[in-house]
C-alpha cells in the first residue's frame, strides 16, 4: 500500500498561544504563537457587592466587592505570528476614560474561531 510522504504532515490549524501581555507607551504588547485574531477588552473597576457567588456592579452595604465592567472591545483579525502591539483608545464613545483601575483581557482565537487562554493585564490610569 502507499507509505506516508517523506515530509513532516502539515501543522492543524491549532489556536494561537499569548505571552504575557505588558504595557508599553499606552500600547499592550504581546506576541502570538500562530496566526489568528485577537479580541481586547478594557474593563473599568467599579464598586461592587456579591450576589450568588458573583461580584457585580451597584452599592450595596453589604458583601462588598470590586466589579470590572466592560468600556471597550477591540478586535484585530487576521494576524500574523510574532509580536503584536495593540494602541489604548484615549476615549470611548466620545469621552475621555476615567481614571481608576483597569483591566485589560486578552483572549486569542484562531482563524477558525476557536478561543483560546485568556490574559489579564492590570493598569491604573492617572
Amino acid at each position: 500500500g502507499p507509505g506516508p510522504g517523506p515530509g513532516p504532515p502539515p501543522p492543524a490549524p491549532g489556536v494561537p498561544a499569548l505571552s504575557k501581555p505588558r504595557l508599553s507607551n499606552g500600547k499592550v504588547v504581546f506576541t502570538l504563537s500562530s496566526p489568528g485574531s485577537v479580541t481586547l477588552l478594557l474593563q473599568r473597576a467599579v464598586a461592587g457587592h456579591r450576589t450568588h457567588g458573583h461580584c457585580v456592579a451597584g452599592k450595596k452595604r453589604t458583601h462588598k466587592c470590586t466589579a470590572y465592567t466592560t468600556v471597550a472591545k477591540i478586535v484585530r483579525s487576521g494576524l500574523a505570528a510574532g509580536g503584536v502591539s495593540i494602541t489604548l483608545p484615549k476615549k470611548v464613545h466620545g469621552h475621555k476614560l476615567k481614571r481608576g483601575k483597569y483591566h485589560v483581557v486578552v483572549t486569542p482565537a484562531s482563524a477558525t474561531g476557536k478561543a483560546g487562554t485568556s490574559r489579564t493585564l492590570a493598569l491604573v490610569l492617572r
